[in-house]
């Protein structure tokens, strides 16, 4: 029943469902069906735009750094997510930030 709600709060763009789904979908712990697809779906939603949720930009970034959740390797994807959350205050992704940055930098140079 808790899905429903959270199903009909996130249709109606409410990223904090978007985000709670999402980990419904992709936690097995929260109890419910592991659907990946789904999961990063709504992960995607509920980041999205500059009202997006902090932790999803973040969760979706170390999704695209390492690969997780179905999603290929994109260090270019990962910083673009992480300089989002690091916008909103999110101080480890202010820190992974500047270490792809510097990677990157350090790979252009070689």
């Amino acid at each position: 029943r808790a899905q429903r709600h959270l199903m009909d709060a996130a249709s109606d763009e409410c990223r904090e469902a978007q985000y709670l789904l999402s980990q419904f979908f992709l936690n097995p712990q929260m109890g419910g069906k592991v659907d990946v697809k789904k999961g990063v779906e709504f992960l995607n939603k509920a980041a999205n735009g500059s009202d997006g949720v902090t932790i999803a930009k973040f969760m979706l970034a170390q999704a695209h750094q390492n690969g997780q959740n179905n999603l290929t390797v994109d260090m270019k994807k990962a910083l673009a997510m992480y300089e989002e959350a690091a916008a909103q205050g999110h101080e480890i992704s202010k820190k992974r930030a500047e270490a792809i940055q510097k990677q990157m930098q350090k790979d252009a140079e070689e």
